[in-house]
């Protein structure tokens, strides 16, 4: 610590451009106090990053702390509010304990007044939102209050005063992380660090976890002693059944099929999740027709809670059962022999733990993928990782709208969500990128239309499949209170493993493009859109959802366009007037009564959630396309 540097710590902070409160909000960052600025940094105590942000002393009105219970899931919360650019702002800091909260408060208070602030003498205890106002009180006056700030003097009495800058080479602090057993984990792929702060990992090496505060990036150290984040999604614990690289975790079958058959080697099998949650499939390669069959055989358990697959050889537990059938069939139609290695790598949460915004010269450029509503679509490359471009024309988006929101959308990671790993923002010679993970099938739609005529239509559980993969990323979206907008089937990608994600989330809110404006001057995607967004201009997730009948209706027609023909102005006369999509003549009536229609349901309260469309059409699969039991 240099002597210009007062007191360091590392603690969290909500971004100020949100208006929401949800997790990927808050990003663990190292303050830095100095006698005439608070700054933070990207990176760690010990290998301090970027500086992400400065506040000159003197320009803060109040140093207090938020009422505990304000922010869901936060407690230890204080408040920082100052003036910038005639603007009064609000930096919500998580401590991890009151005692460093009140450490924190104190020191800052303290230098605030020797800076030459005045500090106000009320504040307001809850926490501020634009629309609303104060939680305390339901004020919309950031400088007022409606709690006396507390006496500086008795405040002072109980600071340390003195630094509580952690050791190097530890890891982020966190009272309750003390009493937690540290675990070890293995590297399921290659990782290169490309962000300050981060590790890279190495296939098959083990990593002590130190900090899981990030649900994607968990602080690590390795075998070396070397420290830093890795993504949570690259490795896998060194216990329980993820510890197995024959299990294939959220696998369905036919990727599982589709693993097997590229791995070509008779005997070789996975063990996936099966649709009934808590239990589990085998899944194993056999040469019994030319190029393969795989057979899929569910896991059985007896009224004595014991486990198998043929009757005459039962075991307590799934690695027994694996283990067992590796040197015998018992049952099986051969023994297990090999574990498939072509196990697809994920997306990481962005391209570093810390790193949204993105340097062009970082960026090679490669064949153009097509052009779509901002600009033109490129596949390219960012340190040996393929990703897809969009450029993007200046009069198609509210650029720094969308910049600010980038931070919370690349954190949202989920096997079934389209990566966005960062922008790069507009300057005098480029244009505004936005790059995410590149999938090789491209489009939904495009993808649809050009296999309907190839029988796809008939193969109604391949189709449900990608409904289910939908509704899995949606769920997990509703889950984190983050809309969509724009569902539809232009809006998810293809990989090259057949899975459909959901890409373009949140996008349609900094859309400026005619085609997402209704007759009435609103600017939303007028075919996909509800009632309520229609009539009222309100979106939830319940208007995601009415979207999400529209993708399975898009589905199961083969990529057809729906309201053919009609003209923006009259889907909503039509739609006011009760009137809906017919059914596709390929979907079986049941789906279409039991999925479409109910996710049009006129009242959005009477729509299912995405959790109990996800298991719906889960269950359906179970019922009318059983795996194989021999």
């Amino acid at each position: 610590m240099n002597i210009d540097e007062v007191k360091i710590g590392y603690m969290k902070k909500r971004s100020q451009m949100k208006s929401t409160f949800s997790s990927e909000n808050y990003k663990q960052r190292v303050f830095v106090l100095m006698k005439n600025y608070l700054k933070y940094f990207s990176g760690t105590i010990e290998n301090r990053g970027k500086e992400m942000g400065k506040i000159s002393l003197r320009s803060i009105k109040t140093v207090e702390n938020v009422q505990d219970g304000a922010l869901p899931k936060y407690n230890n919360v204080f408040q920082i509010v100052y003036k910038e650019d005639k603007q009064i702002h609000i930096l919500y800091v998580v401590a991890d304990t009151d005692n460093m909260r009140s450490e924190w408060t104190c020191i800052l208070r303290k230098y605030c007044q020797e800076d030459g602030a005045t500090l106000m003498p009320q504040y307001h205890p809850g926490i501020y939102n634009k629309t609303t106002g104060f939680s305390c009180c339901s004020d919309l006056s950031k400088t007022s209050g409606c709690t006396d700030s507390t006496a500086i003097d008795e405040r002072l009495n109980k600071s340390t005063n003195g630094s509580t800058t952690a050791p190097v080479g530890t890891a982020p602090n966190s009272a309750e992380n003390e009493d937690k057993e540290n675990k070890m984990v293995v590297a399921m792929y290659d990782h290169e660090a490309v962000s300050p702060g981060d590790l890279s990992l190495v296939k098959g090496e083990e990593y002590l976890i130190l900090h899981e505060d990030n649900e994607n990036w968990w602080f690590a150290e390795a075998s070396d002693g070397s420290k830093g984040y890795i993504p949570a999604n690259y490795v896998r614990p060194l216990e329980g059944m993820d510890k197995f690289s024959w299990y294939f975790k959220g696998v369905s079958r036919s990727v599982c099929e589709e693993i097997l058959l590229k791995d070509g080697r008779e005997g070789s099998f996975l063990v996936r999740d099966s649709s009934t949650r808590g239990t589990y499939t085998l899944s194993l390669l056999t040469m019994e027709r030319r190029g393969g069959l795989v057979r899929h055989y569910h896991i059985k358990r007896n009224e004595a809670g014991q486990l198998y697959f043929s009757a005459n050889h039962v075991f307590t537990s799934i690695p027994e059962v694996i283990r067992y059938h590796m040197h015998n069939a018992g049952g099986l139609v051969i023994r297990l022999k090999h574990v498939p290695g072509n196990r697809a790598q994920p997306a990481t949460a962005g391209l570093g733990h810390d790193m949204t915004i993105i340097n062009p010269q970082e960026i090679t450029f490669g064949e153009e993928l097509g052009r779509g509503q901002f600009g033109v679509v490129y596949k390219g490359m960012i340190r040996g990782r393929p990703v897809a471009i969009k450029t993007l024309h200046a009069d198609k988006m509210s650029e720094d709208e969308f910049i600010a929101e980038a931070q919370t959308m690349s954190q949202l990671n989920h096997r079934f969500l389209v990566q966005l790993y960062g922008v790069s923002p507009r300057n005098p010679t480029t244009p505004m990128y936005i790059v995410t993970e590149f999938l090789a099938h491209g489009a939904l739609l495009s993808y649809l239309r050009k296999r309907r005529s190839k029988g796809l239509l008939q193969k109604t559980n391949l189709l449900l499949e990608m409904c289910v993969q939908v509704a899995c990323a949606m769920e997990y979206l509703e889950s984190r209170s983050f809309i969509h907008r724009d569902l539809a089937a232009r809006n998810c990608l293809v990989s090259d493993r057949k899975e459909v994600k959901v890409g373009d989330f949140g996008l349609a809110r900094y859309v400026l493009d005619d085609q997402y404006t209704s007759s009435l001057g609103s600017k939303f995607p007028v075919k996909w859109a509800a009632p309520e967004v229609l009539n009222y201009y309100k979106f939830s997730s319940k208007s995601d959802v009415w979207s999400f009948g529209v993708l399975m209706w898009e589905i199961f027609s083969g990529g057809e366009t729906p309201y053919a023909n009609m003209p923006n102005k009259d889907i909503s006369d039509y739609i006011n007037g009760g009137s809906k999509l017919q059914r596709p003549a390929s979907c079986p009536p049941h789906i279409f009564q039991q999925f479409m229609l109910d996710c049009w349901h006129r009242v959005p309260e009477r729509r299912p959630s995405f959790y109990k469309l996800r298991e719906s059409i889960e269950l359906l699969l179970e019922r009318d396309y059983r795996d194989y039991q021999d």
